[in-house]
């Protein structure tokens, strides 16, 4: 594949009135998203803007998406931005990206999108695979968010090891998105769309709040691809919408970020029995998937679904246990993080290896069968999250003596463990409320428990595991 833009390009040429992006308020055809991306991108050159990382507030809208397409074709790098942050992850994002430009009220310097999407076109500069396409931030070790930088190199290598794995995948189709704009999963959608010639639907995520209302979204409007995460496929199944709803155009549905129990699995396998159902694995630092498994019949209900083997030409392998990649899908690394780059991304035997984090194993078919973090990262509500993050944030709080965040994995609840130094009326609802004030909502504990003391470990630090194996008995 050429670029990104070439793929666009194609496809406005070829069926220039096909819908590319359908949100709530309007449609908008290849050919418009096309001129609309190159108006962007002309936008920036004409006011002498390059190398720069631009933020871009996102809403569930085309408008974004074409603000990232012209970022990009630019030759600068988009940053997804949602404006409902804590103001100190914000502060981070500004520090950490050096941001001076966005489309967002929280960048220094605020650009007018309707001034982009009517700026005369000019000469466009070539695209090469290795330039920066777009930053997503995610949490850190340190409580501050890491920034993972891609290439239009990585997005393409992405698509490109789909279509050698996925030679049949149907051109034409109807995705749905679900993950929102700041969440790395969403470039799954954006880019397999383009790839594929297909037709991008972004409902309100008000619809989303009954799943009875986005079912009958689906259907309405003819949906054939979900790559959706299993907490929001999950929802279907606790509350039966497949028995009132049929979804007869859906043909495929890809999940990612979280495992899916096999009993919530199971009910979408027996109701859509025609439907393609895979398993993808990733992370942030990689564009796309690197695994996947396709699940062909019903799950045993005690087993766990194998994340399967490597998209494409994908180099994946254990190494003392841990998941490690060698692929042209992989980041370019982590914004001003030395020490953390030098530890996941490596040169190994003159190549360039993804250290995830994640421990595997193999099972007899091949297939590669996720574990568990090697650290204290967690999935949460399909989001990765780093306990100790919260600790970070909570602990700061004048009343708090020792805190320690765990996963209660049977409910996918976060539990807060803490000691207080003060005493305190309803201290619970004043620590949930500061909380939802600092922290990211996927990032909000569920429960807080307040004990006299937090075990200690032989090493003097607070005991997690224990405090993991009391919730999860």
């Amino acid at each position: 594949m050429e670029s990104i833009v070439f793929l666009l390009a194609k496809e406005a040429k070829d069926n220039p009135q096909k819908p590319l992006f359908v949100d709530e308020e309007k449609i908008i055809s290849y050919q418009e998203s096309f001129t609309t991306i190159q108006r962007v991108a002309s936008y920036f050159i004409n006011k002498g803007i390059k190398g720069e990382n631009i933020l871009v507030s996102v809403s569930r809208n085309a408008d974004c998406l074409l603000l990232f397409l012209g970022i990009a074709l630019s030759g600068n790098t988009y940053v997804p931005f949602d404006e409902t942050y804590p103001e100190e992850r914000k502060k981070d994002i500004l520090e950490i990206g050096k941001i001076k430009y966005g489309f967002s009220p929280s960048a220094p310097v605020v650009l007018k999108k309707e001034e982009a999407f009517k700026a005369p076109i000019v000469p466009l500069p070539e695209e090469k695979r290795e330039d920066p396409c777009y930053l997503m931030f995610t949490s850190g070790s340190t409580g501050r968010p890491k920034g993972v930088l891609k290439s239009k190199g990585n997005v393409l290598a992405f698509l490109e090891n789909f279509s050698l794995s996925f030679p049949s995948f149907p051109r034409g189709l109807s995705f749905c998105n679900q993950t929102p704009f700041s969440f790395d999963a969403s470039a799954k959608d954006i880019y397999l769309t383009i790839a594929t010639g297909g037709t991008l639907y972004i409902p309100s995520k008000d619809r989303f709040a009954l799943p009875s209302v986005i079912a009958e979204y689906l259907e309405k409007n003819k949906i054939d691809v979900l790559l959706w995460v299993p907490s929001a496929l999950t929802l279907f199944s606790k509350m039966k919408i497949l028995d009132y709803y049929s979804l007869p155009s859906l043909k495929y549905v890809f999940f990612i970020g979280e495992p899916f129990m096999p009993k919530y699995l199971n009910y979408w396998i027996t109701h859509c029995p025609k439907v393609h159902f895979y398993n993808w694995y990733g992370s942030t630092e990689v564009a796309g998937a690197i695994l996947y498994h396709e699940i062909k019949e019903e799950v045993p209900l005690d087993s766990k679904i194998p994340i399967g083997k490597p998209l494409g030409n994908n180099e994946v392998f254990l190494e003392n246990g841990e998941i490690c990649v060698s692929s042209p899908q992989v980041a370019l690394g982590y914004l001003e993080e030395k020490e953390k780059n030098a530890l996941t991304f490596r040169n190994e035997n003159g190549k360039r290896v993804l250290h995830t984090g994640d421990y595997g194993e193999i099972d007899r078919n091949g297939d590669f069968v996720f574990a568990s973090r090697k650290d204290d990262q967690v999935k949460h509500m399909g989001y990765r999250i780093e306990l100790s993050d919260i600790d970070v944030v909570l602990s700061s709080l004048p009343y708090i003596e020792t805190g320690c965040t765990v996963l209660n994995r049977k409910r996918d609840r976060l539990v807060y463990f803490c000691s207080l130094n003060e005493k305190m009326e309803n201290p619970i609802p004043t620590i949930l409320k500061e909380a939802k004030e600092k922290l990211a909502f996927y990032m909000v504990p569920n429960e807080v428990k307040i004990l006299p003391s937090l075990p200690l470990n032989p090493n003097g630090k607070v005991d997690r595991l224990r405090l993991s194996n009391s919730v999860n008995a």
